[in-house]
């Protein structure tokens, strides 16, 4: 197992925004940003790291099933509702998947790139879940 977890350290926060919880994690990654923003938004590329499997690419603003994913692959049954709200390449992706909003930025730094995911959800006891997960995908 331990082959498979990230080489990446993730920077972590959740913090409470109105009735919502909000989980914030920021990693420094050594890619340009066109190149994240590639891997965000284009649907082969998503499969190769996203816990949901996109039948379209997301670099455009629309409805969008997000179906979960095992492995790049739907999982069964049916898909979460979602939405692509802002798609503005090469730096800010938000989308609605269920009712989470998931807000992606991507901030150039002399490394590569800093990305920021922000996950907005409602329930208090699932971020450890999600923080878990977002930080192996």
């Amino acid at each position: 197992m331990t082959n498979q977890l990230p080489t990446h350290p993730a920077e972590a926060a959740l913090d409470r925004s109105d009735d919502r919880w909000v989980l914030r994690m920021e990693r420094t990654l050594r890619h340009p940003a066109e190149r994240v923003w590639t891997a965000l938004t284009r649907a082969d590329e998503i499969r190769r790291w996203a816990p949901y499997a996109p039948d379209r690419d997301l670099d455009a603003i629309g409805e969008v099933p997000l179906p979960q994913a095992e492995r790049g692959q739907a999982a069964d049954g049916p898909p979460e509702p979602g939405e692509v709200l802002v798609a503005e390449p090469p730096r800010l992706l938000v989308l609605k998947w269920g009712g989470h909003e998931l807000r992606f930025e991507i901030t150039p730094v002399p490394t590569g790139v800093r990305l920021s995911l922000t996950h907005t959800f409602d329930v208090a006891e699932q971020a450890a879940d999600y923080a878990s997960g977002w930080h192996l995908c």
